[in-house]
């Protein structure tokens, strides 16, 4: 089906151009000549796409029933598709950022349950990293290629359980990890204090960037208040933790920024900037594009984190 429109339109532009260029001594136009060959190579790389996803899908295949069984393999033909997985895409090299907020117990009627692991499913994470042989990296690590195979974990807002739950896992794993600040937010209730920041920073294991000063929908403000909300922020991390940040995160989830919200962003002194689009980041990084993270929910099993991590995303 994808082969179709393009042909069509190619045959659409040879018709018009055809029609404006004359032919001489019975030989065909040049114009008709370049539309025929471009519609021949078009076909030759579709048809060759084609082919090779469908290689490799019955590579998949083949070596699934030949190591478990049928079983296993029926099973998750009839399991993944009723929960959306995506299972069946190829999976892709590159830097994988994880984006959480909450590591905690909370029940699932709770409204931040989404937004929220628990200990044990968080430690399951690093499990799995480990076995992939993954390198969780931080923000002063984005500058150096040297890393091999590696993903970042972030955390959003600066909720009171990145100091009481979080950090003692970090610690205990040796894992960095990143927390990106409300920077008004800090010092008020459920949310850490600059002195536990200062602590976390102390370690080595925590790295702080802006998730601006009170967590506005930038595309819905005027520049005036985005430059506003940055430079507060970035003045008030400077203060309290004696560093300028060069990592800021978009708060809200898709649609949280346009192009005149990341410019305003790049213009404020900002390095990296941190979405909430799905995906596979390129390694090295590609520095003209929002670095994309991977969402692993509260409740989601080790096949989805495994998701996350191989294709950036679990499911569509």
């Amino acid at each position: 089906y994808s082969i179709a429109p393009s042909i069509a339109l190619e045959w659409r532009c040879f018709a018009v151009a055809s029609s404006h260029t004359p032919e001489s001594d019975g030989m065909p136009s040049v114009s008709k000549f370049c539309s025929a060959s471009f519609i021949a190579k078009a076909f030759i790389v579709e048809i060759s796409a084609v082919f090779s996803r469908f290689f490799w899908f019955c590579k998949c295949i083949f070596l699934s029933v030949k190591t478990l069984g049928f079983a296993p393999f029926l099973a998750a033909a009839f399991y993944a598709p009723a929960r959306k997985l995506c299972w069946w895409l190829p999976p892709q090299k590159g830097l994988t950022v994880f984006m959480y907020h909450h590591v905690a117990i909370t029940a699932p009627t709770d409204g931040q349950y989404p937004f929220t692991v628990t200990p044990q499913q968080f430690e399951s994470h690093l499990e799995v990293l480990k076995k992939l042989g993954k390198t969780p990296i931080g923000l002063t690590d984005l500058k150096s290629t040297a890393v091999r195979n590696p993903v970042m974990l972030t955390f959003d807002d600066g909720h009171q359980d990145n100091y009481t739950t979080l950090f003692p896992l970090l610690k205990k794993h040796h894992i960095k990890a990143v927390i990106f600040l409300i920077t008004e937010k800090i010092g008020t209730p459920g949310f850490i204090t600059w002195q536990q920041a200062r602590e976390m920073q102390a370690s080595g294991w925590v790295e702080f960037g802006s998730h601006t000063a009170t967590h506005q929908r930038l595309r819905k403000i005027s520049d005036a208040e985005i430059i506003r909300e940055l430079a507060q922020s970035r003045a008030t991390i400077q203060k309290e933790l004696g560093f300028v940040p060069d990592a800021f995160c978009y708060p809200f989830g898709a649609g949280a920024f346009d192009k005149r919200v990341r410019a305003l962003v790049l213009q404020a002194g900002f390095v990296y900037d941190f979405s909430t689009k799905k995906g596979v980041n390129p390694w090295p990084l590609n520095p003209h594009k929002p670095i994309k993270r991977a969402f692993p929910r509260g409740g989601e099993s080790a096949l989805d984190f495994t998701l996350q991590v191989t294709r950036g995303r679990s499911r569509f």
